[in-house]
């Protein structure tokens, strides 16, 4: 009792803790993120990929990348650690060219909704960000890579790993308190183990 007392009654050293406990969670994302990246690099790299984009019609190379998404999504839980939520082939317009699962979402311009993600595709450059949108009922921890195929073109590989899931697997960093994902207007993009009055604290102090 009188351990928790002390441990409970200083709210500097409760600030103190729940902030490392916050970086290092930042910090496991963050590397999961890397891992991601680097892993879809490979792949990426990966002569049998590039050939299996060089299709002659769009229909072909929306075929293709599906079979490409089915089995990188297959793969990606024994390597990475973590079962994707979608994986997908994206073109140079920032349009989803195939996806694991589903010829659903083919055409869908996924660069017109995150800027960072069309910003990326221009550079040819790789990244992972916080895909969140509520009309396209994504949720994601997306990390892209960019592929080359045959004839010159540039397109993106892209992974995303649900919310939840990505931050259940980084809260033992948290010492079993809740972490919250929340965006800069304070809404909970996620979260696990917290109640209502935590979410309704950090809403109303963002």
């Amino acid at each position: 009792k009188t351990q928790l007392s002390l441990a409970t009654s200083s709210t500097d050293q409760l600030k103190r803790s729940a902030q490392r406990d916050a970086v290092g969670v930042a910090a496991k994302l963050q590397l999961d993120g890397l891992r991601a990246e680097r892993w879809l690099s490979e792949k990426a790299a990966d002569p049998a990929t590039r050939a299996a984009l060089t299709k002659a019609t769009p229909d072909a190379r929306g075929d293709a990348a599906r079979q490409l998404s089915d089995q990188i999504a297959n793969a990606a839980p024994s390597a990475l650690g973590a079962k994707p939520s979608i994986v997908a082939v994206v073109d140079s317009n920032g349009k989803i060219l195939g996806r694991n699962g589903s010829d659903l979402g083919r055409g869908d311009d996924v660069a017109a909704t995150y800027p960072a993600f069309k910003e990326a595709l221009a550079k040819t450059a790789p990244g992972s960000d916080v895909w969140t949108d509520t009309k396209r009922a994504d949720q994601y921890i997306a990390s892209y890579v960019p592929v080359r195929d045959d004839n010159n073109r540039n397109m993106m590989l892209v992974i995303g790993v649900a919310l939840n899931d990505a931050l259940a697997r980084v809260t033992e960093a948290a010492s079993g308190r809740g972490v919250l994902l929340v965006n800069e207007k304070g809404d909970v993009l996620a979260n696990t183990q917290t109640s209502e009055d935590v979410k309704k604290a950090v809403r109303e102090s963002a």
